[in-house]
């Protein structure tokens, strides 16, 4: 019976699932909404409103931060904007009015906008807003603007428009030009180059902004505009650089409250104080003049302000008297305010060719402005000296053998054309190329003064030729001279270099050096071994002996070089024979009886036939990337009187050095008194080798002008080196000039 009942319950369930199925069939059939239907929520836009710091109506100086706070409550903010408007733009509305008529036609340019990321931790809820100072008077003058601020959902609906009024005021930033890299007015003149990214670096300009009453630290990155004026001769009262810094660099004083005047227009500063009236009009204020400061009289900086020049560019007389000569300048079309603090300028002679090397001065102007849009009142302006090089002579032959006081030096006279040096180099040089070489090209030089740069850039290759037992003023005890300073900067302008040196190294810069320790030579600075490939100087020490009277051997003569051996024999015996000392040239050609002071009397400085030999010649260490010439030939072979330490014979004297850029030798013997033929033959070889045969004729040289050498550089690196060398040269004469934004 229970099986019964179960069955009929069983049978009823499955007919009313069936008649339900039935009746939604049908309703489904009959045409009933396929929608939810009821309320539905709408997307609510988001809230946004400023927080109290900064109030409303602050007075400031420099870009505030403004706070806000943006909600949804349907959902998240995404986006802030806001733009600021000044209360002079907006016709006389109210900011209610502005926004309903006004604000959303403000292109887009004129928002800023600010992206919310939620997996950023940023909220972008605040931001250093940009407001503009008054131009005219920055300091005194408020300016009322608003920030009007708008908050975006994710669906980009925007909150309703909230604002918030601002008075900006502002004190203007100052422009420095700093210490310019690599540059030095007498021994490191800027070089021009007419293409980028060859050894001659171009005219390296940089500047800065500085704005220590709005910002004493961290301030906003400044704007800048510059101009290169020039070229423009120098040297002379007449010339065209003084008759600038006459006629139109105008002494100013820029007071504190942001006004300039000019000093000679008569102008005055009067100071008012107040006092309380106690005759007429009692207990009231009664203003007066307590003081006044003549502009005329001023002549430094006070606690009333700044002291200056300006340089008048703008003076309609500058450009109708021919000086507004625009080399380059910032001005890129669209604008020329720009962000950079430093530039490279090239080809600045473009507007002023010529054949020959010269050498101009040009004016660096720069103001910056500052984030109120407020520019320098001051501009800054500085002069920079820029060579265009030419090499359009041969050979230069810098004589550093000192005229008086030096012994066993050549014969010479105070007239050039009597000088047994000058002669030699002057039949030598012209043996190799005719016609090529006059007394214009040899320059002495007595003592550590400077070698102008630009006569050096005016020839393809410098000889350097000292021919006495003292030092040659390349070298300041560890230190370059300035001459070396100037030397070095030409060979990576460009030209190469053949030192003749008998004292090259520091050692030799008194009477009291001994001899070097042939095991430990004497280091000369690393410029020495990058552009020569020397890493030790052997000093003979040879005036030290002939001077003593001391000495327990006096008669035994130190001297000992009396020729080189050759090491090209076998693959280029043509062009470097054996060479040898000419006895009779030696004698003839050089003062062996200095009667200038009797401290030369001695037995040891006199000619000896039973001698004959070139004294003061020492060795040098060298680098593995130099090639071997010469090796010392010593009269007394490898058994010297004093010792196997003075057993030079066989010591590298001859050596050269190239690299992807230039070409340098280094002779620690002279040749005066040397074989003359044989010699002339050496030196013919030298200066083809070193002949640069397209230097200032192809202007789009690279830096690889020697592509097979072992040795190679960058135009980085030359930067780089110069710039450290200008740095240690400045160190050590005591000039100190402001680091530079390089």
């Amino acid at each position: 019976m229970k099986v019964t009942m179960t069955s009929g319950v069983r049978s009823r369930l499955t007919v009313l699932c069936v008649a339900a199925s039935l009746v939604a069939s049908a309703i489904l059939l009959s045409g009933c909404p396929d929608r939810i239907t009821g309320e539905q929520t709408t997307n609510q836009k988001p809230v946004v409103y400023f927080v109290n710091i900064p109030p409303d109506d602050y007075q400031t100086s420099r870009n505030p931060i403004v706070y806000w706070i943006g909600t949804d409550p349907d959902g998240q903010v995404r986006q802030f904007r806001y733009a600021v408007v000044l209360e002079a733009d907006m016709g006389g509305k109210t900011p209610a009015q502005y926004i309903a008529q006004d604000l959303m036609s403000l292109p887009l340019d004129a928002w800023t906008y600010l992206q919310v990321d939620d997996s950023l931790p940023d909220p972008q809820t605040q931001n250093a807003v940009r407001m503009q100072a008054d131009l005219n008077d920055p300091i005194n003058s408020y300016v009322p603007q608003y920030v009007f601020l708008q908050a975006f959902d994710e669906q980009g609906l925007g909150s309703d428009v909230v604002y918030r009024r601002f008075n900006r005021n502002n004190n203007p930033p100052q422009t420095v030009i700093p210490g310019l890299p690599g540059y030095d007015e007498l021994t490191s003149p800027f070089i021009n180059a007419v293409n980028e990214g060859g050894a001659i670096t171009g005219v390296r300009l940089a500047w800065r902004g500085v704005d220590e009453i709005d910002y004493p630290a961290d301030p906003p990155p400044f704007e800048f505009q510059w101009k290169l004026l020039g070229p423009y001769t120098y040297g002379s009262p007449s010339s065209e650089y003084e008759t600038v810094m006459a006629n139109f660099v105008r002494k100013v004083f820029s007071a504190n409250d942001g006004r300039v005047y000019q000093l000679g227009n008569h102008d005055s500063i009067v100071f008012y104080c107040d006092s309380l009236d106690t005759a007429a009009t009692p207990d009231t204020l009664v203003t007066y003049e307590c003081n006044k400061l003549l502009i005329d009289t001023i002549t430094s900086s006070n606690p009333y302000g700044t002291l200056d020049s300006v340089l008048a560019i703008d003076d309609p007389a500058f450009a109708a008297a021919g000086h507004r000569r625009i080399a380059d300048s910032s001005d890129a079309g669209t604008s020329d305010w720009v962000t950079d603090v430093a530039d490279t300028i090239y080809n600045v002679y473009r507007n002023r060719p010529s054949a020959k090397t010269s050498e101009s001065k040009f004016i660096l102007w720069v103001r910056c402005r500052d984030d109120a849009n407020v520019p320098d009142l001051v501009p800054a302006f500085r002069s920079v000296n820029v060579i265009e090089p030419k090499y359009e002579r041969e050979v230069l032959v810098i004589d550093f053998t000192r005229k008086f006081r030096a012994l066993n030096r050549p014969y010479l006279d105070t007239r050039l054309t009597n000088d047994t040096a000058f002669h030699y180099w002057k039949d030598a040089i012209n043996t190799w190329k005719p016609s090529s070489f006059d007394s214009t090209d040899y320059f002495q030089i007595d003592g550590p003064n400077q070698v102008a740069l630009k006569r050096l850039l005016q020839y393809k290759i410098v000889i350097l030729y000292n021919d006495t037992p003292e030092k040659m003023y390349m070298l300041s005890g560890q230190s370059l001279a300035p001459p070396a300073v100037t030397v070095f900067k030409a060979i990576d302008a460009g030209v190469n270099v053949w030192q003749f040196a008998r004292s090259a190294g520091a050692a030799g810069q008194d009477f009291n050096s001994l001899p070097s320790n042939p095991n430990f030579p004497d280091p000369p600075p690393a410029e020495y071994q990058r552009y020569f490939g020397i890493t030790g100087f052997v000093y003979h020490g040879w005036m030290h002996y002939a001077l003593d009277t001391t000495d327990v051997n006096p008669s035994i003569r130190i001297e000992d070089f009396n020729g080189a051996y050759s090491l090209k024999l076998e693959d280029d015996p043509e062009n470097f024979p054996d060479l040898a000392i000419d006895t009779a040239n030696l004698h003839r050609r050089y003062n062996w009886n200095n009667l200038q002071l009797l401290l030369y009397q001695r037995p040891r400085v006199r000619w000896e036939d039973t001698v004959a030999c070139l004294p003061e010649v020492g060795w040098v260490s060298r680098s593995n990337d130099t090639e071997p010439l010469y090796l010392y030939k010593s009269k007394y072979g490898l058994s010297h009187p004093l010792g196997p330490n003075m057993s030079y014979d066989g010591s590298p004297v001859a050596i050269r050095l190239s690299t992807s850029l230039y070409r340098t030798a280094h002779f620690s013997f002279t040749p005066l008194g040397m074989e003359d033929e044989k010699m002339q033959t050496v030196i013919n070889h030298m200066l083809d080798w070193l002949y640069p045969a397209n230097l200032g004729v192809a202007p789009n040289e690279t830096i690889n002008r020697y592509p097979n050498s072992a040795v190679t550089f960058t135009a980085d690196q030359i930067r780089r080196f110069e710039d450290q060398r200008m740095e240690e040269y400045r160190r050590m004469n005591g000039i100190f000039e402001e680091n530079s934004a390089w």
